[in-house]
């Protein structure tokens, strides 16, 4: 069957969560994208944002022809943990394309073990976390450095070495697994030191920066920082506007950081460099590994050692480099396509991958099948059994309670929105590709009328060509009867 006339469609075909690093009582940023198809004049219509099924945001956006259209909202959620969006348009002719969902996270709290050679090198470090605006988000917990290999990592989010001198091989070997699933690695380097064996040794697993002496810096010749990437995703948050943002990098020629004494931070491919000198010494690099990030800076966050923590910035940067050094406080991807087998890595935490089970938009419960991978668990998403449209919940059950593990959208594919026609040779064609008989095909174009469609397919699939054939068949049969009838009559009068 082929259109005469394509019907006309708005999509929504894309949602792009702008926000990279979430945290409670944020704004969170979202990006949609509609197309229009059939149609070659611009259309408005209402863009709705909700959360949990709460309606937050409005907007209306002009949907230009033959071109993608976006608009940008913005709403705070009410509440932490998974949580379900759906972004909806206005109803036309096709529904199912009308809504896009997507799913992200919100911590409650964050937990940090901070480890020390000198607990006087964390007295900033613990002030300004101390001073995040929700007192009870961050969990601290301080410990020496000589008690860093008895403790069990997958307990925290994220782990603060400040000024530590030598790491064991088995701390090794265990932060970088932690750093790989998810965890969080922040590294305070201490200047002048002798030895950088063992660090150096942590951040070639990490493929982070590597650490060397740099004895060019002292508090006569300190080093200038003039060479900030204000729009890396550590910033994300801290400025409310563009023309603070703009304000910001104005100041810092103003007033640049100092570095009265660091260390030289060894750029690998993997760097990104936010911070750094005229001379293009780094001073704050990071570094993906895994699904957890590594963060080094080159000095230790004392003012003898730099006027960083003296500044305005130094708590909020503080804030940031902790939320987007863990995964579960950084934007992740959980949105999927229907008819489309891919796989999402499952957290650290889960330990009995077998009593998983998903719960499907339409209530329905599922077993799931979950795979192995360099030690990082992952989960499945089969197309025949992920075959709705909606937000999905993967539950961990054991004989006491349920437990949401992480919630999953699953969207419809662009390519189901177009509604432009087909023509016979064009399915012809297709047909040929995997050896279907012509004769198998009827062609009829679609009309206003569903009915009159119906009447065509009930047509081909009951055998108009039949008909023929039973017709000829009863005349054939009167014939035959007809001829019987009189030789019956003639034996009679004999």
């Amino acid at each position: 069957m082929w259109r005469q006339k394509t019907r006309k469609n708005v999509a929504l075909t894309h949602v792009d969560v702008l926000t990279k690093i979430f945290e409670p009582a944020k704004p969170v940023r979202l990006e949609a994208t509609a197309k229009l198809f059939g149609e070659t004049v611009t259309r408005s219509t209402i863009v709705s944002l909700r959360f949990s099924d709460k309606l937050a945001a409005e907007t209306l956006l002009e949907v230009q022809a033959q071109t993608p259209s976006t608009v940008t909202l913005a709403a705070t959620p009410t509440q932490s943990g998974f949580i379900a969006g759906e972004l909806s348009i206005e109803s036309d002719n096709l529904e199912w394309d009308n809504r896009r969902y997507f799913t992200f996270y919100i911590p409650d709290k964050l937990r940090l073990l901070l480890s020390y050679s000198d607990e006087r090198d964390t007295q900033y470090l613990r002030l300004a976390l101390e001073s995040f605006q929700n007192k009870d988000f961050f969990e601290l917990v301080f410990i020496p450095e000589v008690a860093l290999d008895a403790q069990d990592f997958s307990k925290y989010d994220a782990l603060i070495l400040c000024g530590i001198g030598t790491l064991s091989a088995s701390a090794i070997s265990r932060i970088e697994s932690f750093v790989r699933q998810g965890g969080g690695l922040i590294f305070f380097a201490r200047p002048n030191q002798a030895n950088f064996g063992m660090l150096n040794q942590l951040f070639s697993t990490l493929e982070a920066s590597t650490l060397a002496p740099l004895s060019s810096v002292s508090s006569t010749a300190p080093l200038s920082i003039e060479k900030i990437e204000y729009r890396h995703p550590l910033f994300d948050g801290i400025f409310q506007s563009e023309f603070a943002r703009r304000k910001a990098a104005m100041s810092s020629v103003e007033e640049p950081i100092l570095l009265f004494s660091a260390t030289e931070l060894l750029r690998t491919p993997k760097s990104e460099i936010v911070m750094s000198s005229a001379t293009d010494k780094a001073f704050i690099a990071t570094h993906r590994h895994g699904l957890g990030t590594a963060i080094v800076f080159a000095t230790l966050p004392k003012p003898e050692h730099t006027t960083l923590v003296l500044q305005p910035l130094f708590a909020p940067l503080m804030f940031r480099t902790v939320l987007y050094s863990s995964a579960k406080a950084k934007s992740r991807n959980y949105q999927f396509m229907c008819g489309e087998q891919s796989e999402v890595s499952l957290p650290l935490s889960l330990t009995s991958p077998a009593s998983l089970v998903v719960r499907k938009p339409s209530g329905k419960l599922m077993f799931v099948q979950t795979q192995m991978r360099s030690g990082d668990l992952r989960l499945v998403l089969e197309p025949a059994l992920f075959n709705e449209i909606g937000i999905y919940d993967v539950l961990a059950q054991n004989a006491l309670d349920t437990t949401l593990v992480m919630k999953l959208a699953l969207n419809l594919p662009e390519a189901e929105s177009e509604t432009a026609s087909l023509s016979p040779e064009r399915i012809l064609r297709f047909a040929n590709l995997f050896s279907l008989p012509e004769k198998d095909f009827f062609y009829v174009p679609a009309a206003e009328q569903i009915e009159k469609v119906d009447e065509a397919i009930a047509s081909s699939r009951y055998g108009l060509g039949i008909w023929k054939y039973l017709v000829v068949l009863a005349v054939l049969g009167l014939l035959a009867e007809s001829i019987l009838g009189r030789r019956d009559v003639v034996v009679a009068q004999t």
